[in-house]
């Protein structure tokens, strides 16, 4: 059997409008929004509203539907995760089909950033997070897992995974120095994989 695909991403808060994905009216996938918003409507996105797991804290809640994302679209096998920032110029299909053909998760490297250390001190500097947590964590990592600091970074905003028992248990490790160390999703991710 076949298995089954869709194309996820989310708001939480309001923090901006959903972006819709042209590419949509060509795909066979459904394109699903996991969202906190009764009122969004979108002629590309089906719309899932849900309650957010904090309600004080939008970006946490968010992060946690994009990293365990089979707890909130569990009838699909693989899917394509996106930021509502990216619009798709080419079929989610393809994506699909062409990394998880050898692998259950691929995700894009950052483009611009060298190092996950990189990431923490553009963290730090412009003030993404608070200071003191974004220090600890990066002192816990250097201590812990001093070759990650030096790996090339992932970008966050691009997640195709298939449903296995081995690629939940990363995102669940993933989620959870989230909710330890730092919302920003970038820092804990080399480590969680």
């Amino acid at each position: 059997m076949a298995p089954t695909r869709a194309v996820v991403t989310t708001i939480i808060g309001g923090y901006e409008p959903l972006r819709d994905q042209p590419i949509a009216a060509r795909s066979d996938l459904p394109f699903i929004c996991v969202t906190d918003d009764p009122s969004l409507t979108s002629d590309t996105w089906e719309i899932r509203v849900i309650e957010p797991m904090f309600r004080r804290d939008p970006v946490r809640s968010a992060r946690r539907v994009k990293i365990l994302l089979h707890e909130y679209v569990p009838e699909f096998d693989e899917t394509l995760f996106i930021d509502n920032s990216i619009t798709l110029r080419e079929l989610p299909e393809t994506a699909l089909e062409a990394t998880l053909r050898d692998h259950d998760l691929a995700l894009v490297r950052h483009s611009f950033r060298t190092t996950v250390a990189d990431e923490f001190a553009i963290v730090a500097d412009d003030g993404l997070d608070d200071p003191a947590r974004v220090f600890e964590q990066l002192m816990h990592y250097t201590a812990e897992y001093p070759d990650v600091i030096a790996e090339a970074p992932y970008s966050a905003g691009f997640v195709v995974r298939r449903r296995t028992a081995t690629v939940e248990a990363a995102m669940r490790t993933w989620f959870d120095h989230l909710l330890r160390y730092s919302r920003r999703d970038q820092l804990s991710l080399n480590v969680a994989l």
